[in-house]
């Protein structure tokens, strides 16, 4: 496992990025330790399921949307979305009792918790969990990708200037180009259930924004790093717009953005996702 601070002197089991995970190493989070059983989770049968997906209607959707993502990479993500909504449907039921568990489980440093009970005995698997299990499989299918263990603004009010909640999620790598990928938070269709992975682009940021963010990221509190998010929108054209990125504990400043420090322009948040997906493996799930 390699992982690196986000911010100079930013607490690394808060803020950080993680990637190359290995088979059975235990990865910490705050209380949080989780051995990765791979072992507990069947790949082979999370990749026997893309037979189930038409690839030449896959391919017709993502052109329809003019998403420029190759079916392969995009099935493979689809796959392990509903691959996660088939097993554990109700994976988070317990995720605001996680602390209470390690603690009543005597779950931690020395008896780190197996990643599969997270999902298949205590019901606490959210972001970092689906994360992990995210991380492992795409490894698997040798798509790069990192996980982020920072903020997200999930909130309506675009005039927020610091307070994002604790969101981990992932950076992915598709057609050569960067995309956030949060398994945590599928797209959902109109009766409110998982529809497609919740894929977001930030293309539409100037290049000079980007660096802006990731120079930020290499720079101290001190030196004026501790907040930097990018604006994103779901690859979908449906109005998804979040904010994602990191901020440090200790600082009294303003989100950057890449607008204006009176905040961006966010769209109607998103009440549905596309409506079809074609073949077995994308039902309307």
């Amino acid at each position: 496992m390699k992982k690196n601070p986000v911010f100079r002197w930013a607490d690394p089991d808060k803020k950080f990025m993680v990637w190359d995970l290995e088979p059975n190493e235990v990865f910490s989070e705050e209380y949080a330790y989780y051995k990765l059983d791979m072992e507990n989770f069947n790949f082979q049968q999370i990749d026997e399921r893309r037979k189930l997906f038409v690839r030449e209607n896959i391919k017709k959707f993502l052109d329809s949307c003019g998403i420029k993502i190759s079916a392969d990479e995009f099935i493979t993500l689809f796959n392990l979305q509903c691959y996660i909504h088939m097993m554990w449907p109700d994976h988070a039921a317990n995720r605001p009792y996680r602390r209470e568990t390690f603690q009543q489980s005597h779950r931690g440093k020395d008896n780190p918790m197996w990643l599969s009970e997270a999902f298949n005995k205590y019901k606490i698997a959210a972001c970092i969990e689906c994360s992990l299990l995210a991380q492992l499989y795409l490894q698997h299918c040798g798509i790069e990708s990192r996980i982020c263990c920072g903020n997200t603004f999930f909130s309506q009010n675009p005039k927020i200037e610091f307070g994002g909640d604790a969101h981990a999620y992932l950076v992915v790598m598709l057609g050569g180009k960067q995309y956030i990928y949060d398994p945590a938070n599928p797209m959902l269709d109109t009766r409110g259930v998982p529809s497609v992975p919740r894929i977001m682009s930030y293309a539409k940021i100037s290049f000079k924004d980007r660096r802006g963010f990731r120079d930020l990221l290499n720079m101290s509190v001190a030196d004026g790093g501790g907040f930097a998010y990018l604006e994103t929108s779901d690859i979908y054209n449906v109005g998804s717009c979040w904010l994602y990125g990191f901020e440090s504990d200790d600082i009294d400043n303003h989100v950057w953005r890449r607008r204006s420090a009176d905040g961006i322009k966010r769209q109607t948040p998103d009440q549905q996702g596309p409506q079809q997906i074609y073949g077995q493996g994308g039902r309307k799930m």
